[in-house]
């Protein structure tokens, strides 16, 4: 069982993208800004959902409750069906270090003893927890079966006593309807996380989802977008032509040697879809030659000028490409420049028989530039199509199959000014935005929108209610991309002890982007350092960023003071509070650097697209409100 690095789309994506810089602005002028926030929906919205909840509470039923010995005996099926799996596609070694990693035989027996529903609870939650992770192996069909039998069981466990989980499962409708009848307008990152989770218990407990389907409808919105706009879909298509080749042809009997030269520019323009991007490219040309026509024992001097325009549709998407027939439009005018014979009668008949062939030469010239324009503008489109495009989805899969999350619903589109791709990351029971994602920028080159619930929805369920040791907690961090808590290069400084912190299970992360102010953390229930122990108890380790200008028009993340560690619900702190408020301070500031988005981003040299490759792209524009964090880079 090994660890690998996430490449590709990593975690760090869904948290400020992981393009983290521990900098410290000096020597340039920066300027806090601030951006208008974007309407709200009215209330009444929400007070409508409110009264549909007030009207199911006398619809929970113990009958649809999930049942434990069912639960039981799906656990131990799948647990075998993983055994077996072992046994043969895998070394005894291998087999061995997976199973002391799941543990899996302490639940096993507790089941076969019969033992106590709490029990069972609490063995299948630390399950669980294992089963959730960065390992590789866990995206197979095996142990995400295991997996959901072990969700089935702690949900069985959870409503195993139907006579006391009917009137909890009201109670949870009622604070449900409290919840929504509290929103003003647009629901707080602790509004729609409290109702994400409401919405989680009554879905494991398999009740009323008519109901919750109408709740996600509100937050059923794409959560994450990226925009190019067309100048920059341009500015990697847009390529001059300038083709010099030899003319050998023979046009009704003549012999023509001479030369020719397209030149030109090919464009490419958007057209409005959905499903795919589709785009037009252009090939628009002023076409010359110059040739000697031999007809014996004649010889003649031409020369040829016209227009070329070719057009082909190119549609391109999550199921790959595809192009549409060419269609080209050719103008052509010739004209004999002189006839070369040394007797005088035999040129003016020359002549006269050119002017009569001339309509019928110039149609035959006209069709064989405009097969010949097509065929090149066909091979060379057919080539540039024939890229593949990065599969990211395909490197990003195995680790949304490791973390139980779904994997992403995406749109590919394009309108008349900008390609997009757009989608909702989330699970069946979870929210999405309430809302679409603002306009990005116009000035950038491409534009990375994210929601506040993508990081909800990815994060806290690997992090909530797990505990972490120092060492284990830097991996994870290393893993996604983040720094970690690294000692200072103070001589000074004394080396801390290691720590382990357990993660509340409610919101566990804290990523809100409102205001014009991006607030990131963690959220932890205990904490213990040596001697130093807190349980039962709120901490909050936090930093809050503000986007400011820089002089050289770049814009970047500033932290806004150090890092903020709080004790959530008390008024004062106690001697061992305070030290270890200090310790985490010091830990986390490392975590929570004082820059972000500061670093340049360079392309591949051998990027597919030769006008884009090896060029360096900074963050121009950064917006945050309304639970949307809008990153544009040029």
């Amino acid at each position: 069982m090994t660890k690998q690095s996430i490449t590709g789309l990593t975690l760090a994506t869904f948290l400020a993208f992981g393009l983290v810089s521990q900098s410290v602005v000096t020597g340039q002028g920066t300027t806090v800004v601030s951006t208008t926030s974007m309407p709200t929906p009215p209330a009444s919205r929400w007070n409508r959902l409110a009264d549909q909840i007030e009207s199911n509470l006398d619809a929970i039923r113990g009958d649809r409750l999930p049942k434990l010995d069912v639960a039981k005996s799906g656990f131990i099926d799948s647990l075998t069906q993983l055994q077996q799996y072992l046994d043969t596609h895998t070394s005894r070694r291998n087999r061995a270090a997976w199973m002391r990693y799941i543990d899996a035989q302490p639940l096993a027996h507790a089941i076969e003893n019969d033992e106590s529903v709490s029990t069972i609870g609490r063995l299948a939650t630390e399950l669980h927890q294992r089963m959730v992770g960065l390992h590789d192996g866990l995206e197979l069909a095996n142990f995400r079966q295991l997996r959901t039998s072990t969700e089935g069981l702690i949900a069985a466990a959870k409503f195993a006593d139907t006579e006391r989980s009917v009137p909890l499962l009201q109670r949870q409708l009622e604070l449900l309807s409290k919840t929504l009848r509290e929103i003003d307008s647009a629901p707080s990152t602790d509004d729609a996380a409290a109702i994400g989770t409401i919405l989680g218990t009554l879905s494991e407990s398999r009740q009323v989802p008519d109901l919750i389907a109408n709740v996600r409808s509100s937050f059923a919105s794409p959560n994450f977008r990226i925009d190019i706009p067309e100048r920059t879909v341009q500015s990697a298509v847009m390529r001059d032509v300038n083709k010099l080749q030899p003319v050998r042809d023979c046009i009704l009997g003549t012999a023509l040697r001479g030369t020719s030269n397209l030149r030109g520019v090919v464009q490419a323009d958007l057209q409005p879809s959905i499903g795919d991007v589709h785009m037009v490219l252009h090939l628009t040309g002023r076409f010359h030659s110059d040739n000697v026509g031999y007809n014996k024992p004649i010889r003649l001097t031409t020369v040829s000028d016209g227009n070329v325009h070719v057009t082909r549709s190119l549609f391109f998407g999550p199921n790959g490409s595809r192009l549409s027939a060419a269609a080209t439009q050719v103008s052509l005018q010739s004209k004999v420049t002189s006839i070369q014979h040394r007797w005088r009668l035999v040129r003016r008949i020359a002549g006269k028989r050119a002017a009569e062939q001339k309509p019928l030469a110039d149609s035959i010239a006209r069709e064989k530039l405009r097969r010949r324009v097509t065929s090149e503008f066909v091979r060379e489109t057919d080539q540039a199509a024939s890229v593949p495009s990065p599969n990211m989805m395909s490197r990003a899969e195995p680790y949304l199959l490791r973390l139980d999350l779904e994997k992403p619903q995406r749109t590919w589109g394009s309108t008349d000014t900008s390609m997009f791709i757009e989608g909702v990351m989330a699970d069946t029971h979870q929210l999405s935005a309430d809302r679409s994602a603002p306009l990005s920028d116009a000035g950038s080159d491409a534009s990375i929108q994210i929601h506040e619930s993508v990081v909800e929805n990815t994060l806290a369920p690997l992090l909530s209610g797990r505990s972490f040791e120092q060492h284990e907690l830097d991996d994870l961090l290393e893993q996604i991309g983040l720094p970690t808590q690294k000692a200072t290069d103070d001589p000074d400084d004394e080396p801390e002890e290691p720590f382990q912190l357990r993660f509340t299970r409610f919101r566990p992360i804290i990523f809100e982007s409102r205001g014009q102010k991006v607030r990131l953390g963690l959220r932890g229930s205990e904490f213990a350092q040596g001697d130093r122990e807190l349980r039962r108890t709120n901490l909050e380790i936090a930093a809050t960023y503000v986007p400011a200008r820089l002089d050289d028009g770049s814009m970047w993340l500033i932290r806004d003071g150090e890092v903020d560690i709080r004790f959530p619900g008390r008024q004062r702190l106690g001697l061992r509070e305070s030290a270890i408020r200090s310790t985490l301070r010091k830990s986390f500031q490392n975590v929570f650097p004082e820059t972000l988005l500061s670093k340049t981003w360079t392309t591949p040299d051998d990027f597919a697209i030769q006008s884009v490759a090896g060029r360096q792209f900074r963050s121009n524009h950064i917006d945050a409100r309304d639970g949307w964090l809008t990153i544009g880079v040029r």
